[in-house]
């Protein structure tokens, strides 16, 4: 159980209502929650600023709603990645991608394929981790996508 001690102060654990349409990025199992984590490789705890979706390899990633790609990177935690500016100061980061399917600068439709599901950075098997920001505030994701 978070409190105002323990809970980072840019994060959100309530909904926020974005004022715009949107979908879920996959449709996914659960496997990590956005919150406090063990680290089993070195026994430490981290917070998960976004939620990982079990997915089989290569399933696409749909965009979250309508922008535009503002970065598309690769890094040894997050592995291929890509984040979309949407309206209102929200921000979406699509890691652990297989497959980058968009471009940097490129407007995007709620729905369109962005990415495909991969194992790439530091991953345990295929998922994708989705994270929403507000501004500089991590959104609680779970508000926002289809477990199956």
């Amino acid at each position: 159980m978070y409190s105002q001690e323990n809970l980072p102060a840019n994060v959100r654990l309530t909904q926020q209502i974005l004022g715009f349409a949107y979908t879920s990025p996959v449709f996914g199992v659960l496997t990590s929650p956005f919150g406090l984590r063990e680290i089993t490789t070195d026994n430490s705890e981290k917070f998960h600023y976004g939620v990982d979706l079990g997915v089989d390899l290569g399933t696409v990633n749909d965009c979250f709603a309508d922008g535009t790609v503002t970065v598309v990177g690769e890094s040894s935690e997050l592995g291929r990645y890509l984040t979309v500016q949407h309206a209102g100061g929200i921000v979406t980061l699509y890691g652990h991608c297989s497959r980058i399917l968009a471009s940097a600068g490129q407007t995007v439709r709620l729905g369109d394929p962005i990415a495909e599901a991969g194992q790439t950075g530091n991953a345990t098997g295929p998922h994708l981790h989705f994270e929403i920001h507000l501004n500089t505030t991590y959104l609680d994701p779970i508000y926002y996508v289809k477990l199956t």
